[in-house]
Protein backbone atom coordinates (compact mmCIF):
# COMPACT_ATOMS: atom_id res chain seq x y z
CA UNK A 1 0.00 0.00 0.00
CA UNK A 2 1.15 3.07 -1.22
CA UNK A 3 1.02 6.98 1.27
CA UNK A 4 -1.43 7.62 -1.65
CA UNK A 5 -3.62 5.04 -0.97
CA UNK A 6 -3.10 5.08 2.75
CA UNK A 7 -4.89 8.82 2.42
CA UNK A 8 -7.88 9.59 4.61
CA UNK A 9 -11.19 10.04 1.85
CA UNK A 10 -11.64 13.84 3.73
CA UNK A 11 -8.21 14.63 2.47
CA UNK A 12 -9.46 13.56 -1.07
CA UNK A 13 -12.49 15.87 -0.69
CA UNK A 14 -10.59 18.96 0.69
CA UNK A 15 -8.01 18.81 -2.00
CA UNK A 16 -10.98 18.97 -4.65
CA UNK A 17 -12.82 21.37 -3.05
CA UNK A 18 -9.41 23.87 -2.90
CA UNK A 19 -8.86 23.10 -6.49
CA UNK A 20 -12.52 23.94 -7.42
CA UNK A 21 -12.10 26.99 -4.96
CA UNK A 22 -8.41 28.15 -7.43
CA UNK A 23 -9.96 27.29 -10.68
CA UNK A 24 -13.19 29.67 -9.67
CA UNK A 25 -10.77 32.14 -7.97
CA UNK A 26 -8.58 32.14 -11.19
CA UNK A 27 -11.66 32.46 -13.59
CA UNK A 28 -13.23 35.45 -11.44
CA UNK A 29 -9.88 37.21 -11.90
CA UNK A 30 -9.11 36.27 -15.49
CA UNK A 31 -12.67 38.42 -15.86
CA UNK A 32 -11.94 41.39 -13.71
CA UNK A 33 -9.06 41.92 -16.42
CA UNK A 34 -11.20 41.68 -19.51
CA UNK A 35 -11.65 45.70 -20.84
CA UNK A 36 -15.11 46.33 -20.71
CA UNK A 37 -16.90 46.75 -24.19
CA UNK A 38 -17.39 50.19 -25.72
CA UNK A 39 -21.21 50.74 -26.19
CA UNK A 40 -20.83 52.89 -28.64
CA UNK A 41 -17.40 50.89 -30.87
CA UNK A 42 -19.70 48.39 -30.94
CA UNK A 43 -23.19 49.97 -32.32
CA UNK A 44 -20.51 51.78 -34.69
CA UNK A 45 -18.63 47.61 -35.63
CA UNK A 46 -21.90 45.90 -35.82
CA UNK A 47 -23.45 49.09 -38.43
CA UNK A 48 -20.24 48.38 -40.17
CA UNK A 49 -20.80 44.51 -40.54
CA UNK A 50 -24.56 45.33 -41.46
CA UNK A 51 -23.37 47.50 -44.19
CA UNK A 52 -21.20 45.45 -46.05
CA UNK A 53 -23.47 42.17 -45.39
CA UNK A 54 -26.21 44.79 -47.96
CA UNK A 55 -23.47 45.33 -50.15
CA UNK A 56 -22.45 42.37 -50.41
CA UNK A 57 -25.93 41.25 -51.43
CA UNK A 58 -26.73 43.57 -53.69
CA UNK A 59 -23.83 42.60 -55.47
CA UNK A 60 -24.49 39.30 -55.90
CA UNK A 61 -28.36 40.70 -56.51
CA UNK A 62 -26.58 42.38 -59.48
CA UNK A 63 -24.40 39.35 -60.56
CA UNK A 64 -27.65 36.89 -61.00
CA UNK A 65 -30.32 39.78 -62.74
CA UNK A 66 -27.44 39.84 -65.97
Amino acid sequence: MTALDATPRGIDRLAIRLGSMLESWGRERAARHVPPIDPVAANRHRAEVEAARAAREAALTLTRMR
